[in-house]
């Protein structure tokens, strides 16, 4: 069997995708990695996709979560994401973190190009996090806490916004800096009702209830690779 057919039988795309993928060197045979598509296979060669092994009739899956708050993304810490998850979707990891205090999306993935992001500080994706505030913010606290952001040198903005009797906080940037921004909250006293992130690589949580997942669409998983992924 040829490299091409064998890892378009790996769920990794069509024919004509994955020889792209072959190409970009994401595919290693035997530990070497190769760019020929048309290279026959022997029964036992190993083939990977980036550091994961693949078989014909696995699938490769991408997720997205509107993840409950209280829920953790790792398992053995309390009530985690994959109990939420059937049984197929349980080797799934997060590609940003969110801490189990805060709500809201998250992507799910055994996708090593991917995965490659939860594992690596050098690459992220973008990510826009709302911060609920208790009361709004006087002039003197909001410059305080922009004073406070700049000093973290983390490339994300804080927006405010106030809409009817809603007082909050929009952190945009790449990955999860929602642990510096409550650490900088709360240096100010400043009292966060919850934590909501509202989208990953400009894939919002429409139609996905809280605590309900569905997976990305074709569209979706081209926009996060091609242009949701960025080096630092």
């Amino acid at each position: 069997m040829r490299l091409s057919k064998y890892v378009a039988h790996c769920g990794l795309g069509t024919r004509r995708e994955v020889v792209d993928i072959i190409r970009a060197g994401e595919i290693s045979v035997n530990g070497e990695t190769c760019t020929n598509p048309a290279v026959p296979l022997q029964k036992d060669d190993v083939v990977r996709h980036g550091n994961r092994i693949i078989i014909p009739g696995q699938t490769v899956l991408h997720v997205l979560m509107n993840k409950p708050r209280g829920i953790s993304l790792r398992r053995g810490r309390g009530k985690s994401i994959y109990a939420l998850l059937p049984e197929d979707y349980q080797d799934l990891v997060s590609i940003v973190n969110l801490p189990p205090s805060a709500a809201g999306l998250i992507l799910l993935s055994n996708d090593p190009v991917l995965t490659e992001i939860a594992e690596s500080p050098e690459k992220s994706l973008f990510t826009s996090t709302a911060f609920l505030l208790e009361k709004p913010l006087t002039e003197e606290q909001h410059q305080q806490v922009q004073d406070l952001w700049k000093t973290t040198e983390l490339e994300s903005k804080v927006e405010w916004s106030h809409q009817d009797e809603e007082h909050t906080l929009l952190l945009n940037g790449r990955g999860d800096m929602t642990h510096a921004l409550m650490i900088v909250l709360d240096d100010q006293r400043i009292k966060v009702k919850s934590i909501d992130r509202l989208s990953i690589a400009g894939i919002g949580k429409k139609n996905i209830s809280r605590g309900q997942y569905r997976k990305l669409t074709k569209k979706e998983l081209i926009f996060v690779k091609h242009f949701g992924i960025s080096s630092k």
